[in-house]
C-alpha cells in the first residue's frame, strides 16, 4: 500500500512505534533504556513535530558568519542561499543540511568510518569490520592533504555550519528524534567526515566484486566458455559507444586463458558472502542516463541536456536540492547531504551531470603466503612483512571488538579463507575529488570544465556537458588501471608479475565534444568500441548491454520535429524495451505457427499488437517479461546444473541476455542450446517451450483472462525508508524494466531515477524533481511531498533566489553573525 501523510499526531505515534521496532530488531530483545525522557512533552520524542512545519520568515543567529546571509525556502522545500562571500555560503549550507538531514548524515559517516555497531549493536559489526578493512577513512585522510587551501576552507566552513546546528539542537534539546530513540548524540562534524562520505559514494558506485564472480564462472564453466559467454565487447553493444574512435594507436594488454585454483575459488566465494551483507545507506549501483543535443536538433537553436542518475530510491533521498549564490558560485542542482558540492547541476554558463562509466576499477590479488613465513607475503622474488593496523570497535550492548587488519603492497587483505585475497581498488587512490567538483561548479566553458576534472580518480563517471554558447560534450576521466601480462577480470597472482603499471592517459579516456551526430548519450553502456586499445572491463563487469542507450539514441534520431525540454522530460519516462524490439519478431515467428490452445492464442494476440513499451497497464509487457525470464532459464539452467555454477543466473542475466539476443536474432551457431545430457535444440524450439510455460505461470497466478495480466500487477516500485519499512512509499505498480530509459529493475524495483533534470539553454531555464522530499523527519510536510510529482512527471523549475522570493509558500531565514 502506498503510504500517505496523515494526521500529525498519528504519524508521530507511528514513527515512535517504528523506531522501537528498529531498535529491537537491530539489537534483539531487551528494554529501551531511558524511555521516560522520550515521552517528555518538552524535550522528548514529541519535539519531532517542532521541525515538521515548513519554515516561516525569521531572523536567526549563526555563529561564524562574516555577514548577513539569506536562505529562502520555496514551497517544495528547496533552499536558495545568498551570501556575500564563499565562506558564508558553505557555512549556511552546512547549517541547512544538518537542520533537515542530520540523522542521515550521521548514519552514512558512521558506515564509512566503521562506527555503526557503536549505536546499532553487534549485528552491524561485520559491516564496520569490512569498512575499516577497505579503508575509506584512511583514504579520506590522504584526500584532505591533496586539497588546495581554498578547497579545504570550503569543507571547514561547511563543517562549522553543521556544528552550529548540532550545538543549537543540543542546547534546545531538539535533536532529531531518532538520536533520542537510539540513546546517543551526534559528535561534532569534521572535514574528514565529508571526505568519508565522498568515499562511500565511490564505494557504492565503483567498488566491484566482478573478478570474484568471474573466478567462480571460469572455475565451473571453463575459461573458453566463460570468455565466449562474457566477452570483452558484447554484440549488443556494437552501435552504442559514445566515443566510437578513431583511437590513438597503443598496444592492448593480452587476455590469455587462465586457470582458477580451488583456493582462489573458495576465497572468492568467501569474500562475495562477506560483501553481500553490506547496507546501502547512501546509494546503490543501478543504472543512469544522460544525454545532450546541440542546437541543430532543438527548437531554440541552443543545447538541451538531461540527466537522471539511477540510484537507490530512499526516504530520505540520497539527494538534497539547493540553489547557491555567492561571489564565486551561482549554482543550482543537487547535493549529497554531508558534502558541500553539487555533482549534478548548472551555473550561469554550463550544465553538467553524470552516469557511472562501469569500467573495472577493482583488482584482487591472491597473495602467496607460507606458514614458514608468518605474517609475510612473497612479492618480487622476496618475502615481505605485512603491515598491520588494529582497531577497537565499540559495540552497543557488548564488549569492544578488537579487530586487526593486514595489508600488502596491493592493499588490504579482505579474506583468508582458501587463499589470502588483497584488493587494489582505485577508490583508495588519494585524490582531490571534492576539489574537482568545486572547480567544476565555477567552470565557464569546455576547457575549464575538463581542467576541473583533471584530478578526478574515482568513481569514474561519464560527465555530460552543455553550455550557453551552444556546445555539448561528454568526458570520462578517472583511473583505468593497466595491468601487465595478465587477465584483470580474474583474481591476479600477487607475486609481482601482474601488478598495475599505470592508467589510461587522460587524453585517451572516453570523450566526445561537439560530435557530427549532434548528440552525446551515455546509459552505462561500454563507452568505446571494440578497437579501443586499452582493456577497461568485460561484459561481466556491469557494462549495460546498451539497450537504454540504443532507445535514447533512436528516440532522438527519429524525432518528428525540433526537440524541446518537454521532449527531454518525456524521454526520461520512456518505457520502450529495445531487447523486446529486437527479439519480438523472432518470437512471433517461432510461436505463430505452433498449435496453440485458446489461452495461448490470446496471449500471442496480445504480443502481436504490442509496441514493446512496458506500460503499467499492458498485459503484453507481462507476457514478454515472463517469456524472456523463462527463455533465459531454459537456455542456461541446464549448464548451471551440470557444472554446479556457484553464481545465480540472475546475477549475470545482463551479459547472458545479450548473448541470447545475439544467438536468437542472428541465428549464429552456438552450442548453448545443446547442454550436456540433453538433445540439441534450436532457438525456435526453446522459445516455444518458454512461451508456453510463461503463459501457464501467468494464468495460474492471475487467472485465464489475459487482458487482466497488467504489468503493474507483476511489477512495482518501492521507495524504501532508511529507518523502517512502515515509513516507505509503496510498493506501487509501475511501468518500465531494467532495459528501459525509465529504469526499474526487478519485480519490486528499489532503485531507479533518483533525480531527473533537464536544462534548456535556449530559454536558460532548468527543471528537476526527485522521489522524496527535503526533510528526513517523517512527520514533516517535506518528507515525501515530491513523490507524486516525480511519479506523474511534473517537474519543478529550478529557480534562483530572486525568482523564489515572494512566491506562494516561500519563507526566508535571515542569518545574522
Amino acid at each position: 500500500m502506498v503510504r500517505r501523510s496523515g494526521a500529525l499526531l498519528n504519524a508521530i505515534l507511528a514513527t515512535l512505534v517504528c523506531a522501537v521496532l528498529l531498535y529491537s530488531g537491530t539489537n534483539g530483545v531487551g528494554p529501551l533504556t531511558g524511555v521516560g525522557p522520550l515521552l517528555d512533552p518538552a524535550t522528548g520524542f514529541w519535539t519531532a513535530g517542532r521541525d515538521a512545519a515548513p519554515p516561516h520568515d525569521q531572523t536567526l543567529q549563526l555563529t561564524g558568519l562574516h555577514a548577513q546571509t539569506s536562505v529562502t525556502f520555496d514551497a517544495e522545500g528547496v533552499p536558495h542561499i545568498r551570501a556575500r562571500d564563499d565562506h558564508d555560503l558553505f557555512l549556511a549550507l552546512g547549517y541547512v543540511h544538518a537542520r533537515y538531514r542530520l540523522f542521515e548524515m550521521d548514519l552514512i559517516r558512521r558506515q564509512g568510518e566503521g562506527r555503526l555497531a557503536q549505536v546499532l549493536g553487534g549485528k552491524l559489526l561485520p559491516v564496520d569490520e569490512f569498512e575499516l578493512d577497505l579503508g575509506l577513512s584512511r583514504t579520506a585522510l590522504k584526500d584532505l592533504k591533496r586539497l588546495a587551501p581554498d578547497e579545504r576552507a570550503v569543507l571547514q566552513a561547511y563543517a562549522d555550519g553543521v556544528n552550529a546546528r548540532i550545538h543549537e539542537a543540543k542546547t534546545e534539546r531538539n535533536l532529531p528524534a531518532f538520536f533520542k530513540l537510539l540513546g546517543y548524540e551526534p559528535a561534532d562534524w569534521q572535514v574528514l567526515d565529508t571526505a568519508v562520505i565522498k568515499g562511500i559514494q565511490a564505494q557504492d558506485l565503483a567498488y566491484q566484486t566482478n573478478p570474484l564472480t568471474n573466478a567462480r564462472l571460469v572455475k565451473a564453466l571453463g575459461a573458453d566458455r566463460a570468455s565466449r559467454w562474457f566477452p570483452v565487447v558484447p554484440a549488443s553493444n556494437r552501435d552504442t559507444p559514445y566515443d566510437p574512435g578513431p583511437y590513438q594507436t597503443a598496444a592492448a594488454a593480452p587476455l590469455p586463458a587462465a586457470v582458477v585454483s580451488d583456493g582462489a575459488d573458495v576465497a572468492a566465494a568467501s569474500l562475495l558472502s562477506r560483501t553481500a551483507g553490506l547496507p546501502k545507506l547512501a546509494s546503490e549501483t543501478g543504472a543512469s542516463n544522460n544525454w545532450a543535443v546541440d542546437g541543430t536538433l532543438t527548437a531554440s537553436g541552443k543545447p538541451l541536456m538531461a540527466n537522471d542518475p539511477h540510484l537507490a530510491l530512499n526516504l530520505p533521498s540520497v539527494w538534497f536540492q539547493v540553489d547557491l549564490e555567492s561571489p564565486s558560485y551561482h549554482v543550482r542542482g543537487v547535493t549529497f547531504p554531508g558534502a558541500p558540492v553539487v555533482p549534478i547541476g548548472r551555473n550561469k554558463q554550463i550544465s553538467w551531470g553524470a552516469t557511472d562509466t562501469q569500467n573495472q576499477a577493482t583488482l584482487y590479488y591472491a597473495e602467496k603466503t607460507d606458514p614458514a613465513h608468518p605474517d609475510q607475503y612473497f612479492w618480487q622474488e622476496a618475502w615481505h612483512r605485512m603491515d598491520k593496523i588494529s582497531y577497537d570497535i565499540p559495540v552497543k550492548g557488548g564488549a569492544v571488538d578488537h579487530h586487526e587488519l593486514r595489508l600488502t603492497v596491493h592493499g588490504p587483505i579482505l579474506t583468508q579463507q582458501g587463499q589470502a585475497l588483497a584488493v587494489d581498488w582505485m577508490g583508495n587512490v588519494p585524490s582531490s575529488g571534492l576539489g574537482s567538483i568545486l572547480r567544476m561548479m565555477r567552470a565557464g566553458d569546455w576547457p575549464s570544465f575538463k581542467s576541473a576534472l583533471t584530478d578526478w580518480t574515482s568513481p569514474t563517471q561519464n560527465w555530460i556537458y552543455a553550455d550557453a554558447a551552444g556546445n555539448i560534450g561528454i568526458y570520462a576521466p578517472g583511473l583505468y588501471p593497466i595491468v601487465n601480462a595478465a587477465r584483470p577480470d580474474l583474481p591476479l597472482p600477487g607475486t609481482g608479475e601482474a601488478d598495475v603499471v599505470g592508467t589510461v592517459p587522460l587524453a585517451q579516456v572516453p570523450q566526445a565534444y561537439d560530435p557530427p551526430s549532434h548528440m552525446v548519450v551515455s546509459a552505462n553502456q561500454r563507452p568505446v568500441g571494440g578497437a579501443y586499445p586499452y582493456y577497461i572491463g568485460t561484459s561481466q563487469n556491469d557494462f549495460d548491454p546498451g539497450y537504454r542507450a540504443a532507445e535514447i539514441r533512436t528516440a532522438l534520431q527519429t524525432r518528428k520535429g525540433p526537440l524541446t525540454a518537454l521532449d527531454m522530460e518525456r524521454l526520461q519516462f520512456d518505457d520502450r524495451d529495445q531487447l523486446a524490439v529486437r527479439v519480438l519478431p523472432r518470437l512471433l515467428g517461432a510461436v505463430g505457427e505452433a498449435d496453440l490452445d485458446p489461452l495461448h492464442r490470446q496471449a500471442l494476440a496480445e504480443i502481436q499488437r504490442w509496441d514493446a513499451v512496458m506500460r503499467a497497464n499492458s498485459a503484453a509487457a507481462s507476457i514478454w517479461d515472463a517469456f524472456w525470464r523463462e527463455y533465459l532459464r531454459q537456455t542456461f539452467q541446464p549448464w548451471w546444473d551440470r557444472y554446479r555454477v556457484g553464481v545465480p543466473i540472475t546475477e549475470v542475466a545482463g551479459p547472458l541476455g545479450a548473448d541470447l539476443e545475439g544467438w536468437t536474432v542472428a541465428g549464429a551457431p552456438t552450442d548453448a542450446f545443446a547442454p550436456p545430457g540433453s538433445a540439441p535444440a534450436t532457438p525456435d524450439v526453446v522459445m516455444e517451450s518458454a512461451f508456453t510455460k510463461a503463459v501457464n505461470s501467468l494464468a495460474q497466478r492471475f487467472g485465464a483472462r489475459v487482458q487482466m495480466w497488467d504489468w503493474s500487477r507483476v511489477h512495482q516500485r518501492l521507495i524504501a525508508s532508511l529507518i523502517d519499512k512502515s515509513l516507505s512509499y509503496g510498493p506501487r505498480g509501475a511501468g518500465g524494466d531494467e532495459r528501459t530509459p525509465d529504469a526499474a529493475a526487478g519485480t519490486v524495483s528499489t532503485h531507479g531515477p533518483s533525480w531527473r533534470m533537464v536544462v534548456d539553454w535556449g530559454s536558460g531555464r532548468s527543471y528537476g524533481v526527485y522521489p522524496a522530499g527535503q526533510a528526513e523527519n517523517p512527520v514533516s510536510a517535506w518528507y515525501e511531498n515530491l513523490v507524486d510529482d516525480w511519479w506523474a512527471g511534473r517537474y519543478h523549475e529550478m529557480t534562483t533566489a530572486a525568482e523564489a522570493e515572494g512566491r506562494s509558500g516561500s519563507a526566508t531565514w535571515t542569518l545574522q553573525p
